[in-house]
């Protein structure tokens, strides 16, 4: 995870380095469009306080962007996800769960661009912070491993689909580029808090990174 975590790391200080060599034209004419899509994403959490506590999850979704003003955007997400957990003894494998998702991110543009290029058009492109709200639950179950010090038991969870939901509201700001004028990359880091079931939570500091397509 040592190195999944670098790699992640890496990428997103790519895509900051690069946003500072952008070539501007017209930035004050510039506007937030409507967009849609289909995008895959890594979503990373850390849990505050609990340092051997990781959750990676690898999402396929499908996106709408509703531009609500000039610097404005209402962005919606709903799709399947399967994970990795790490939380002490307890090990949750890639794959080894299948969940649906849905969110809403408001979000506000700090800055806007578009390359002097044909084939790389705005998409929104720029720096933004956003207040993302998501809930998840399992289609199938989990299956995770109890490590009790010299074996691993192999655990199968019995939740029904609806019974246990994660809600989740946080704070991020990213950076959004476009690589063509159908294809845009973005990362985003900041803090959220999670709750299950409403019944307890934590706070996490998490990181995403995400590759769309637009049609």
């Amino acid at each position: 995870m040592k190195k999944l975590s670098l790699v992640f790391i890496t990428l997103l200080f790519v895509l900051a380095v690069h946003s500072q060599t952008e070539v501007y034209f017209s930035r004050d004419t510039l506007k937030v469009k409507s967009l849609q899509g289909a995008s895959v994403e890594t979503n990373n959490f850390w849990e505050l306080g609990r340092s051997s506590s990781f959750n990676s999850l690898l999402e396929a979704s499908y996106f709408y962007e509703l531009r609500l003003a000039d610097r404005v955007s209402l962005f919606m997400d709903a799709g399947l996800n399967t994970s990795f957990r790490k939380s002490g003894s307890v090990t949750v494998p890639m794959f080894s769960q299948l969940g649906i998702f849905m969110g809403v991110e408001p979000r506000y543009y700090l800055s806007l661009s578009q390359r002097k290029s044909a084939l790389r058009g705005g998409l929104n492109s720029g720096w933004y912070v956003g207040v993302p709200l998501r809930a998840l639950t399992d289609v199938i179950p989990e299956s995770y491993y109890i490590y009790d010090g010299q074996t691993y038991d192999s655990v199968d969870s019995h939740f029904k689909l609806g019974e246990y939901i994660k809600y989740s509201v946080g704070l991020n700001i990213g950076y959004r580029h476009a690589l063509t004028n159908k294809l845009f990359i973005e990362g985003a880091v900041g803090g959220a808090y999670q709750t299950y079931n409403f019944k307890y939570g934590n706070f996490y500091l998490n990181g995403a990174l995400k590759l769309a397509y637009t049609f």
